[in-house]
């Protein structure tokens, strides 16, 4: 087509003519076994993601749940311990999502296992705190970008 023709398609995402490898550029249409090499890893690595970076709205999924169990604690039984710590839970675990602080999740979802596994040993029920401290415990592996 005529250069004229050309200026109405979108620019191509990636350089048509040359791929960047190491420190030099590589033909495109017959990459050398080095540029193989160096772009392999990075397409291997992309392939497997972890956990919080396919669904980064994780976070705030659990600061809902640690919230509104909380709130659903204090309605239910009356605590207003549960109330006040689940609802300073869920508002710190939300401003550790708006602000990009995975740090702040992961030392909450921390604190959190640490209180639910004591609330277990203590009443010996399994629910609430055997779950909640299996969902904070585990939240805070994914957190940690192992899963």
């Amino acid at each position: 087509p005529p250069p004229a023709m050309l200026a109405f398609l979108p620019a191509a995402p990636f350089p048509s003519r040359a791929v960047l490898s190491g420190s030099a550029f590589v033909s495109a249409a017959s990459p050398t076994r080095a540029a193989r090499r160096a772009i392999a890893p990075a397409a291997a690595g992309a392939a497997r993601m972890s956990l919080i970076e396919s669904t980064p709205f994780l976070p705030l999924v659990y600061a809902a749940l640690v919230a509104g169990g909380g709130t659903f604690a204090a309605v239910k039984s009356g605590s207003n311990k549960s109330a006040i710590s689940g609802i300073i839970s869920g508002v710190v675990l939300t401003a550790g999502y708006f602000t990009g602080k995975i740090e702040v999740a992961q030392v909450t979802a921390a604190l959190l296992t640490v209180v639910f596994i004591a609330r277990l040993v203590k009443t010996k029920k399994a629910m609430p705190a055997g779950g909640l401290a299996a969902l904070s415990a585990g939240m805070f592996v994914v957190f940690l970008g192992l899963v």
